[in-house]
């Protein structure tokens, strides 16, 4: 979560000094002179009511990487808003995931070919190779940074973006779009994929905070866990019961239900598991009708096959 950041005359914080703002398309990016950490840059585009910039495309990052160098003086790094988190590299204010290596188009431009370090938060350099390329580095470094004003309406499309990250040779993907549980498991399926399954509380914990972190705010998925009978659950792909005590760590995080609620969700055939957020951070498991539609979350195993998200990007937007 980002800090408040403190412009205080006694710490020392130089005001940002502006350069002149470069239209392309409907965004307006804005040079900044300052000696920010990634972090404190974040929170000042915010307080302007714009974001850390997304470099979207070849063509975004071909016309700033120009316009650094004409400025004068010129700027060599600068943060931009993408960080290290959940496994992935993601865009802060989207929650896009950037590819791991460098298409054929140049994009993302990854110094190397590909992304090698997974921590930190994202520059974007134009001097060291001569040419435009992403950097990774600590998020605790001051450098100058850009932000991006945008058309509002832009909310539509980013709102239904999948979120993925990797955990255990594992990778996780949240589709925000609205679904019954047979048909989230179907539509995992058809990418090689299987509706969720879980071993411990650590990867029902990351699931609970990319939920929070999705521009939706999501609050129920589907998981794939299925009712035998009355108590008796089971992992669908696997075919292993689900342990109807807690371990010492809180897994698997049933609810606290008294004996009517247990009757209400678990009295039916047709229940399907759900992984609620409440509070925000706490995982709960418990059944609900199979027919009811909400987001829900796909695995994938990363060493055997790969996920085609893009698919998936383009149906949620149909299904929006």
């Amino acid at each position: 979560m980002l800090r408040c950041l403190s412009t205080g005359a006694e710490e020392g914080v130089a005001k940002p000094i502006s350069s002149k703002g470069v239209q392309i398309q409907r965004h307006t990016y804005t040079f900044y002179r300052a000696k920010f950490t990634w972090e404190e840059a974040a929170v000042y585009c915010r307080l302007l009511g714009a974001r850390l910039a997304i470099l979207s495309n070849s063509d975004v990052v071909e016309i700033l990487a120009n316009t650094m160098t004409k400025a004068r003086p010129d700027f060599e790094t600068v943060w931009i808003g993408a960080h290290y988190t959940y496994g992935q590299w993601i865009w802060m204010s989207t929650g896009t995931s950037l590819e791991v290596a460098t298409d054929e188009n140049g994009y993302p431009p990854w110094r190397s070919g590909r992304s090698e370090t997974n921590d930190g938060c994202l520059l974007f350099d134009r001097h060291v190779d001569n040419l435009p390329s992403f950097v990774e580095t600590r998020c605790d470094r001051k450098r100058d940074f850009i932000c991006e004003e945008y058309p509002k309406d832009e909310t539509s499309d980013w709102l239904n973006e999948p979120i993925k990250f990797t955990y255990n040779d594992s990778i996780y993907v949240i589709y925000p779009m609205e679904k019954t549980w047979q048909e989230s498991n179907a539509f995992c399926n058809k990418r090689g994929s299987v509706l969720a399954h879980m071993n411990d509380i650590n990867i029902t914990n990351l699931i609970v905070e990319a939920m929070g972190d999705h521009p939706k705010d999501i609050s129920h998925i589907w998981i794939g866990g299925n009712l035998i009978k009355r108590n008796e659950w089971q992992w669908t792909q696997s075919g292993r019961r689900i342990a109807n005590r807690k371990d010492t760590f809180g897994f698997p995080p049933w609810t606290s239900m008294n004996n009517e609620q247990l009757d209400r969700y678990t009295g039916r055939a047709s229940t399907c598991l759900n992984l609620d957020r409440s509070d925000h951070v706490r995982p709960h498991f418990y059944g609900l009708d199979c027919d009811s539609k909400q987001p829900f979350v796909c695995k994938i195993n990363s060493t055997n096959d790969t996920l085609d998200t893009t698919t998936a990007k383009d149906e949620a937007l149909e299904n929006s």
